[in-house]
C-alpha cells in the first residue's frame, strides 16, 4: 500500500470517527435535554400537589376554629362552601361563605362541605354509619376539596374531618 493511499484511508477513518462522535453528542444532548424538562414537569406537579394540600389542611383548621368559637356557624354547608373571615361590629370573625373559592390567581379552586354526621345508635359506645341512623347534633363531617389544573390534566386533594360540639 503506498503513503497515499494509507493517508486517504486514515482521513476515511477520522470522518466515521467524527460523524459517530457527533451522533453520540446529539443523541446524549436530546436525553438529556428530555429529562430536563421532565424533571421540571414532575417539580411543578410536585409544588402544585404540596400547594394544594397546605390550602386544604388551612381550610380544615379554620373549620376546625369555627367548631370551637361559633359552632352554629358552621350549619350545614352541603352546597360548596368556604370559611373566610368578616368585620363585623369590630371584631373581626370566622363565617361561612356560599361558593368555591379562587386562590393563587385563579391557578386552585377551594371549597367546603360540612354534612350531618349519623350514629347506629346514640349511647355509647356507638359508630358512624354511611346510611339511616340517628342524626348526632355534636358531630358534623367537614370535606375539603382542592382542584387544580396540573400537566396531566386536572388533579384534586380530598381531606375529611369530623368537627365535635363538646356538650
Amino acid at each position: 500500500m503506498t503513503k497515499k493511499n494509507q493517508n486517504e484511508t486514515s482521513a476515511g477513518f477520522a470522518i466515521i470517527e467524527v460523524m459517530v462522535s457527533i451522533t453520540l453528542v446529539s443523541v446524549f444532548l436530546v436525553t438529556f435535554q428530555t429529562m430536563l424538562a421532565q424533571t421540571k414537569k414532575i417539580e411543578r406537579d410536585s409544588r402544585n400537589r404540596f400547594n394544594a394540600t397546605l390550602y386544604a389542611n388551612t381550610m380544615l383548621e379554620a373549620t376546625k376554629d369555627l367548631e370551637q368559637s361559633n359552632w352554629n356557624e358552621l350549619g350545614n354547608c352541603i352546597a360548596p362552601c368556604h370559611p373566610g373571615i368578616d368585620l363585623v361590629g369590630s371584631k373581626w370573625v370566622w363565617k361561612m361563605h356560599t361558593g368555591e373559592e379562587k386562590l393563587d390567581n385563579n391557578a386552585f379552586t377551594r371549597s367546603l362541605t360540612i354534612e350531618p354526621v349519623y350514629r347506629d345508635h346514640l349511647a355509647f359506645p356507638n359508630s358512624i354509619v354511611a346510611s339511616g341512623g340517628v342524626l348526632d347534633p355534636n358531630t358534623k363531617k367537614a370535606t375539603a376539596n382542592i382542584s387544580w389544573n396540573a400537566a396531566s390534566g386536572g388533579a384534586n386533594i380530598t381531606l375529611t374531618e369530623y368537627l365535635y360540639r363538646l356538650p
